[in-house]
């Protein structure tokens, strides 16, 4: 079955860019591993909106995780030795402390791309 959408207007394209597992419908092939999305930008993304407009009745291969669950999760030292680094993107130098706090929580929560993730430094 085909999947239809109606094209957005040309300036929502800047707000809202596409990503799909189709050519016709988006940006293909985009964070195929394990990621955050935004790493690439200077400023993060505030939100990200999933929505599956065609879904395969098998396989798919999109998980979500929750990373302050995965921060909570991880030995007292391992935190406190993440929570003085940086990632630095490889493709856009873009810089981000590996644990941000939630602005709304106050939460702890882990922020890396590993395809995209050209080094990693301590931060300051």
């Amino acid at each position: 079955r085909a999947c239809r959408r109606a094209p957005l207007p040309r300036r929502r394209r800047a707000l809202f860019p596409l990503l799909s597992n189709r050519e016709e419908h988006g940006v293909m092939r985009v964070g195929p591993q394990w990621h955050a999305d935004g790493s690439f930008e200077r400023r993060g993304f505030s939100h990200v909106l999933f929505h599956a407009q065609a879904v395969p009745r098998v396989g798919g291969g999109t998980e979500m995780s929750h990373l302050a669950a995965a921060f909570d999760a991880l030995p007292a030292a391992q935190r406190e030795a993440w929570s003085r680094l940086a990632t630095v993107n490889a493709y856009s130098g873009a810089v981000h402390p590996l644990v941000h706090l939630h602005p709304r929580t106050g939460r702890r929560t882990l922020f890396v791309h590993l395809r995209q993730t050209g080094a990693v430094a301590r931060w300051p």
